[in-house]
Order: structure tokens, then sequence, then C-alpha cells
């Protein structure tokens, strides 16, 4: 788990530690722009983000390292909400613009009324 505030590093570490789970989630402080700190946790199966795209300040910067930090055949999810901006220093509108802007072209794009699911893989990889 890659997260910038302290407080919420610290809120995550007391419920997995309540749950049993300290020694199977490791809790990183951090940025997704950060690539030595991305680069530096390897690869992995899956790369899940929950309501936080919208507060990165360079989100195809942090889509190219989160894609670096995806397996082969692996598969990314954001969950965020469907703001008028993607982070908070864009001025870009368009999710699909960012992700092109990303260099990615197989993704799923699932809009509801106030949130958005992006499903994100490497070529070839089935979104399904």
């Amino acid at each position: 788990c890659v997260e910038p505030s302290r407080d919420m590093l610290d809120t995550a570490s007391d419920y997995m530690a309540e749950r049993g789970f300290s020694n199977t989630v490791k809790l990183v402080e951090g940025f997704v722009e950060d690539t030595t700190l991305i680069t530096s946790l390897g690869q992995f199966d899956l790369v899940y983000s929950t309501l936080s795209m919208h507060h990165w300040g360079n989100p195809i910067f942090g889509l190219k390292n989160l894609m670096k930090a995806l397996k082969p055949d692996g598969l990314m999810v954001i969950y965020d909400l469907r703001a008028p901006h993607e982070g908070r220093r864009s001025k870009v509108n368009d999710i699909r613009v960012i992700l092109a802007a990303a260099g990615i072209d197989n993704y799923m794009v699932k809009n509801g009324l106030i949130f958005r699911t992006v499903k994100i893989a490497k070529p070839g990889v089935p979104l399904s």
C-alpha cells in the first residue's frame, strides 16, 4: 500500500493488526509519482487504487509508474470520483486523454453517477 498520508498509514496499520494481516500487507509512505519508490516495490498481479487519483499531482506520470509495477498479465483497477478534472494540478478533464497520454490503450471505463471504475491491463491481456 503506497499512501502519502502518515495518518492514513497509521489507520491502515491498526486495521491490519486487528485482523491479523500485519505481516501480509506492506504499508509505504510515498506517492505514485515517485519512480524510485514504485520501482523498488517490485511487480504486482493487481494494482488497486481507491479514491486517490483525483489527488495525484501528475496522473499521467503516476499511471506510467503503476504500469511499470504491473506484471505482464496483471490488472490495474482505479476506482475514483468522476471529478471535473483528474489530478489536483491537471487541466485535463477526460480520463481517456489521460490514459492515452500515459501510453495506455487496453482499458475499460465504467462511469456511474458520482464514481468511475477504470480497468487497465497491458496489451493483449483480457479485461473481463
